[in-house]
């Protein structure tokens, strides 16, 4: 099943790289490697009108294919729903345990969704400025 995660997040770094040609903002700066983003990551439940089948999807995915673990319920915010997941990876030195292998969620903070800005906390070593 990992392997397969794997293959996906190759397929959407290609994708996402196509799909963001046309943005006008970038991306600067550099990851402090602090640890944050890994403590409480706030991913996408899905609308109401998705169906039970795949928000249970979307959960199954997050929950064993990429190691995280729920930690609250889901949270209205920015017009979105989310839940907050930590990860069974985050170790206790602060560092990533499959690094090379983490998933695409990660690899892609703090640009997660493909064409929303994004909106990096203030600790973040990321800053998105205007093209």
């Amino acid at each position: 099943m990992r392997r397969f995660a794997v293959l996906v997040a190759i397929l959407a770094i290609a994708q996402r790289s196509l799909l963001r040609r046309g943005l006008r903002w970038k991306l600067t700066g550099e990851c402090k490697s602090c640890g944050r983003c890994c403590e409480n990551l706030l991913l996408d439940v899905g609308d109401d009108d998705d169906s039970a089948v795949v928000r249970g999807l979307r959960r199954f995915w997050h929950e064993t294919v990429f190691d995280f673990y729920p930690k609250v319920n889901v949270l209205d915010q920015n017009g979105g729903r989310y839940r907050a997941y930590g990860c069974r990876n985050f170790t206790a030195e602060r560092t990533c345990s499959r690094y090379a292998l983490r998933p695409f969620v990660c690899r892609a903070y703090p640009a997660l969704a493909l064409k929303e800005r994004p909106h990096p906390k203030a600790h973040c070593g990321f800053k998105v400025i205007d093209d």
